[in-house]
């Protein structure tokens, strides 16, 4: 019974040094080499103040865990839009200086303008809503918002979700069944970091990620199928997007869609997506830019602004495109001459 309870103090002893070590070696980590991403207890996140290579493109992330670094003095111009979208908004695959944010600070630089750029990779509409409540506060005052909305943004859709107080919190975490590891965050970070690390090498292993083994075009029918009528994708995307003008309208802040195409639809032609979205600007006088109007219009090949071998991201010659394109799109919202 002895040697039991000594066996057991040993190894319960082990794990604690274990634990310590990699606590001290994931901090060390986290403080020097300044990671683009880490580990938390909900899911893996950008990280605040984070620079490096991500995805094909050198990023490099402000205080917020936002791409705005490159462009902290336009920020401070006494006109702000903020931007909201998702990877492509972030600028995923290209660098700082060739995200169509960017552009735009370069553009309006002399009419004391600034875009304000709050895209998040693989976040669809329920959590960008989540993303503005977060962060609008922090860039009052603002006079537009340009909504950058990416035809996969309805697919993780389930039932609708109203936002709260908990959810727009400053937490880089979320409450429900990691709430004992929320807790312990601050504090002691490896067991997030172990479990994640676990769970890739089970995926690696198992392969019992399904998304990583969906093929392109599964995944690209299940987007068009969630804007399908009779879905109940369609119906709650609906109503996130008619909360999201209803906000807009509310406040007296000017906003405009701009609808980005993925390069299957210049062929196939199905436009779902864009359909279903254009109809509800329509029904309440929303002005929206589309993109795949706007390439078509270039007559030049669609590969031309798209990154190799990717269906949605644009490249370099993209952003621009798109940054002229949604210039040209702020003077019909505001009705400049």
């Amino acid at each position: 019974m002895k040697n039991s309870t000594q066996n057991f103090i040993l190894i319960f002893v082990s794990i604690i040094i274990c634990f310590v070590i990699i606590e001290i070696v994931y901090r060390s980590y986290l403080s020097i080499l300044k990671p683009i991403t880490i580990y938390l207890p909900a899911a893996k996140t950008l990280n605040p103040g984070g620079s490096g290579e991500y995805r094909g493109g050198h990023v490099t992330l402000d205080e917020n865990g936002l791409r705005n670094k490159i462009d902290e003095k336009a920020l401070e111009r006494k006109y702000r839009f903020l931007v909201v979208g998702d990877s492509v908004t972030f600028g995923m695959g290209v660098d700082d200086d060739e995200v169509f944010v960017h552009h735009l600070n370069t553009l309006y630089e002399k009419r004391d303008v600034g875009f304000v750029n709050l895209g998040v990779p693989g976040l669809g509409t329920e959590w960008l809503r989540v993303q503005l409540a977060k962060h609008h506060k922090r860039f009052a005052p603002y006079i537009g918002i340009i909504w950058v909305y990416n035809i996969n943004d309805a697919r993780s859709n389930e039932d609708y979700k109203e936002l709260s107080d908990e959810v727009i919190s400053d937490e880089y975490y979320s409450k429900g069944s990691n709430t004992i590891e929320n807790y312990i965050w601050p504090y002691l970070k490896s067991p997030t970091l172990i479990k994640y690390l676990l769970k890739n090498l089970k995926d690696l292993m198992f392969k019992a990620n399904a998304r990583k083994n969906l093929q392109w075009e599964d995944y690209y029918e299940m987007c068009l199928q969630s804007y399908s009528p009779s879905s109940q994708k369609a119906m709650t995307e609906k109503r996130y997007i008619q909360q999201i003008i209803q906000w807009s309208q509310e406040a007296g802040i000017p906003l405009g869609f701009v609808l980005v195409p993925y390069t299957d639809q210049f062929e196939d032609r199905r436009l779902e997506p864009q359909k279903f979205i254009k109809n509800i600007l329509n029904e309440n006088n929303i002005p929206y830019l589309d993109l795949m109007q706007e390439i078509d219009n270039q007559q030049m090949p669609v590969e031309e602004y798209f990154l190799p071998d990717d269906h949605g991201h644009l490249n370099a010659e993209g952003h621009k495109l798109a940054a002229m394109s949604i210039a040209r799109f702020i003077k019909k919202m505001f009705r400049e001459e």
